[in-house]
C-alpha cells in the first residue's frame, strides 16, 4: 500500500499444514519408539500420527450411564489413582504453522516485524512436575495458601460411587499425582497444549540521506536495531517456553525436562557502502 506521503506497506502471511497418517511399518513392528523416559514414550504406530505421546492418565469412572462419568476414582484416602497401562495423551506435531510479515517505510525510514504462531500440539513438561513434586509450582499453594481441601471426585464401594468427602492437603495431594505409577507421575496432569502465539522480531531502520553524507567516501550508511523473540503473545504452557525440547538429536520433541528456554537478543547494526 502507498499514499501521497511516500508510505509503502508490504505485507505477507505464511501458512503450512502437515497432516500424516502411519500407514504401515516393517514386519512384525507395530510400533516404534521415538523416545521414551520412564512412564512417557512418544511413538510411531500404524495407523497413528507420527509422535504420539503416552503416558498414564487418571483413573475415572467410564460409564456413560453414572451420574459421576468422567469423574476421578479416589482411593480411600480421597487422593488419585492411575488408571492401569499407558495411553494416548496428545500428539507433539502443531496442526498448522502461520508467519505474518510486514514491512513499512516512510522516507529514509523503516519499520518492520514478524509475528508467528504455532498452532495445536501437545508436549510433557518434567519442569512443572519437578517443580510440583518440591512444593515450589505455585498451584500447590493456591492463593498462596495450603489449606486443607477435598479432591472433587468419587470413591467406589462394592460396584457403586459415592461422592468424596475425605480431606487431605497439599503436600499430600502433589506427592501422589507426581510419584504414582513411576518417575513422573500421573502423566497426564503435565502435558501441555503447545499453542504459542509471539512477536518472533522487530527491525527499526535509518538510511542516511545524501545531504548528511556529503561529498564523504561513504556513499551510503544505514543505521538499524533488531530485537528477537520479543513478546510471547499466549501460550498455554505454564511458564515453559513451547519451543524448549529435550533434547536437539531426538525425534521426540513431545517431552520437555528443565530445558533452557529460548532467549531474547538485541542487535545494533551499522552498514556503510564507498
Amino acid at each position: 500500500m502507498t499514499n501521497k506521503d511516500q508510505l509503502t506497506w508490504n505485507s505477507s502471511l505464511n501458512f503450512s499444514r502437515n497432516r500424516n497418517k502411519i500407514i504401515s511399518l516393517a514386519d512384525g513392528v507395530d510400533m516404534y519408539p521415538l523416545g521414551s523416559y520412564d512412564n512417557v514414550s512418544i511413538r510411531a504406530l500404524e495407523g497413528g500420527l507420527y509422535g504420539d505421546i503416552y503416558g498414564t492418565k487418571f483413573l475415572r469412572v467410564e460409564d456413560p450411564n453414572s451420574e459421576f462419568n468422567g469423574q476421578l476414582i479416589l482411593n480411600g484416602s480421597g487422593l488419585p489413582q492411575a488408571a492401569s497401562g499407558l495411553h494416548k495423551l496428545g500428539n507433539q506435531a502443531p496442526k498448522a504453522l502461520v508467519g505474518w510479515n510486514n514491512n513499512f517505510a516512510y522516507k529514509n525510514f523503516g519499520l518492520s516485524f514478524q509475528v508467528d504462531g504455532r498452532f495445536g500440539g501437545e508436549f510433557f513438561s518434567g519442569t512443572n512436575l519437578n517443580l510440583q513434586a518440591n512444593g515450589s509450582a505455585a498451584v500447590t499453594a493456591p492463593n498462596g495458601e495450603r489449606n486443607p481441601f477435598v479432591v472433587d471426585g468419587v470413591i467406589a464401594s462394592n460396584g457403586s460411587y459415592t461422592k468424596n468427602s475425605v480431606q487431605t492437603t497439599q503436600q499430600l495431594y502433589w506427592t501422589q499425582v507426581t510419584t504414582t505409577s513411576g518417575n513422573y507421575g500421573i502423566t497426564e496432569q503435565n502435558v501441555y497444549d503447545a499453542t504459542n502465539i509471539r512477536l518472533r522480531n522487530v527491525t527499526l531502520s535509518y538510511n542516511f540521506p545524501k545531504s548528511i553524507l556529503g561529498n564523504s567516501i561513504v556513499q551510503r550508511a544505514k543505521v538499524s536495531l533488531t530485537g528477537n523473540n520479543l513478546w510471547m503473545i499466549k501460550s498455554y504452557a505454564n511458564g515453559v517456553d513451547p519451543e524448549s525440547v529435550f533434547a536437539i538429536n531426538s525425534n521426540a520433541t513431545g517431552f520437555e525436562n528443565f530445558s533452557t528456554p529460548t532467549s531474547r537478543s538485541f542487535f545494533l547494526n551499522v552498514t556503510l557502502g564507498f
